[in-house]
């Protein structure tokens, strides 16, 4: 082989072998791409086949050396979907995998006992959350709403002037202050909440505009009543009227990176 053309053919080698030195190890699917997948996903509703999504990745990304925070997500992402199938044992096995003193997780423990009716262990839970992160309006939310279903109006409200201090639009917190409003005869501060929750609700919710129409005509009929005919002690809620008639959602703690929604 001819000197020059030996040389070039040893350039193209040692090429190759430098590409190959450069390559590193196997690198985990672009997140972008990984992404696109779960949104799909998501639209289509199909359950199971995001918890094989997250278990794949969350394989890939063992494997391959994906960053702390990843590997956490997808422990509650899996978590997640674990407790909306009922299946609480292994919601719990992947709540154990994450950190215990991250404030998603500490969520993730309380909506796992409020699943299963233990709101006292899920009130705990909530309340550790709001100290590790103050901004978490749906922990508030679904906080206060177990407060005052278990007759501790005065907390709850405090919860609820929290969240509608900060964040003045909020028709399901409006929707429960006025219940709790209603229920400790503050007649005039139920009327207000229940009319700013109907000017806010963009969900459609029937049944709960309806019961705050009902709930404003109450109060205007009371209002007008002379002072004597006004009843005198609140009327407190049990657990199952106030949860049934003030259907805030509890389901699962943001992926968004919005930590305000931190429970879906």
């Amino acid at each position: 082989m001819p000197q020059r053309v030996q040389h070039r053919f040893d350039e193209f080698l040692a090429a190759c072998q430098a590409r190959r030195n450069n390559s590193g190890p196997p690198k985990p699917q672009p997140e972008f791409l990984w992404s696109q997948r779960e949104s799909a996903l998501k639209q289509q509703g199909d359950l199971n086949a995001i918890i094989i999504l997250y278990s794949d990745r969350l394989s890939e990304l063992n494997t391959l050396g994906g960053t702390t925070q990843q590997i956490q997500q997808l422990h509650l992402k899996l978590a997640s979907c674990y407790r909306r199938k009922k299946e609480y044992s292994s919601a719990e096995t992947h709540i154990a995998q994450a950190n215990q003193n991250h404030f998603e997780t500490v969520a993730q423990r309380g909506q796992l006992h409020d699943d299963q009716g233990n709101h006292n262990q899920a009130m705990e839970h909530y309340t550790q959350a709001l100290t590790l992160n103050n901004n978490l309006y749906n922990v508030r939310l679904r906080l206060a709403e177990l407060l005052f279903s278990h007759q501790r109006p005065h907390e709850a409200l405090i919860h609820l002037n929290d969240i509608l201090l900060k964040c003045q639009i909020h028709a399901r917190a409006h929707f429960l202050r006025g219940e709790v409003h209603f229920a400790q005869h503050n007649y005039s501060a139920a009327q207000r909440d229940y009319e700013s929750y109907l000017s806010e609700e963009l969900s459609n919710d029937f049944a709960s505009m309806e019961h705050a129409r009902s709930r404003i005509k109450e109060c205007q009929l009371i209002i007008s009543a002379p002072q004597k005919k006004r009843p005198s002690s609140p009327e407190l809620p049990d657990a199952k009227r106030a949860t049934s008639s003030c259907s805030l959602a509890h389901d699962e703690p943001s992926d968004s990176g919005d930590e305000g929604d931190a429970i879906h």
